[in-house]
């Protein structure tokens, strides 16, 4: 039988977005919870940017717990930049778009609410590892203790027998014909450090969001799949570098049979979206 996690990411809730942010955001969520209900996997993990904008904003933190502690199965969350706060350096972002710098006080407050922002565990036939993508880069003390504790629970690991899932909201690679230090992507030199220390399981998948965008793609290495928004897509710009992938909001549902990792994009009715109709979830591309 197989092990099926749900993948899902920006869900953005919260109310300090405005109204329409708000209903959106929490309608999506609704749907997103009543899938869960229905099929009841194995777990669900939610990769970051859980609240609608402002990282200080309490209410939205607390809201956004309690919608998540709805949730009928195992789940367990990391990061994003709302959550914590960004990069300082985002190329191709609109300057107007820049939030709130990532510090030690934000990343500690995180980790009192939602619990550690990094993480590992064995499910099934695979193993989990949750990382921070916001410290990658950042130069605050807690960088180097992630990468201290990936290196060693990577070099306490046996020989990899089960395959290997990272959850991060950040992608570790930006893509090709994209900036280094893209908006898009994690800092491009810290985030070769820590594909550098994965690269020891053989090959491994990352599963991020943080583009709003549906995305599969592989290498030699490791496959990268960033799932899309729960709540929507960003608004297009012109003076914005633009990501790859399908901007549909939904989720990802992945299933582990033995050795075998096949990744499937949910999709959300836009209609159902905006409350024009009710509960349709339907399935988009194929599994790999």
């Amino acid at each position: 039988m197989s092990t099926v996690i749900l993948h899902v990411t920006d869900t953005h809730l919260g109310a300090s977005g405005g109204p329409d942010r708000e209903v959106q955001g929490e309608r999506a969520w609704q749907m997103f919870l009543d899938h869960v209900a229905a099929t009841d996997p194995d777990l669900v993990v939610v990769t970051g940017d859980i609240v609608v904008d402002d990282p200080d904003d309490t209410a939205d933190q607390k809201r956004a717990f309690e919608l998540l502690a709805g949730l009928p199965v195992p789940f367990r969350v990391v990061p994003g930049n709302h959550d914590v706060g960004d990069h300082a350096v985002r190329a191709g972002l609109p300057a107007d778009w820049h939030g709130k710098v990532v510090t030690s006080e934000r990343v500690r407050d995180w980790n009192r609410r939602w619990g550690a922002d990094y993480w590992l565990f064995d499910l099934g036939y695979v193993t989990c590892i949750g990382l921070n993508s916001q410290l990658i880069g950042s130069g605050l003390p807690e960088e180097q203790s992630q990468l201290l504790w990936l290196e060693s629970v990577m070099s306490a690991q046996p020989e990899r027998l089960r395959p290997l899932l990272v959850f991060t909201h950040e992608a570790l690679i930006p893509g090709e014909g994209v900036d280094p230090d893209s908006w898009i992507a994690a800092p491009t030199l810290a985030a070769e450090r820590v594909r550098a220390i994965l690269a020891k399981a053989g090959n491994f998948t990352v599963f991020s969001g943080h583009t709003h965008r549906f995305l599969d793609v592989a290498d030699q290495q490791f496959r990268q799949v960033t799932a899309p928004s729960l709540s929507g897509p960003i608004p297009l710009r012109g003076d914005m570098t633009q990501a790859r992938g399908d901007r549909r909001p939904g989720w990802v549902e992945i299933a582990i049979d033995l050795r075998e990792v096949s990744v499937q994009q949910k999709l959300l009715s836009t209609q159902d979206l905006a409350g024009v109709s009710a509960n349709s979830t339907t399935t988009a591309g194929g599994t790999r």
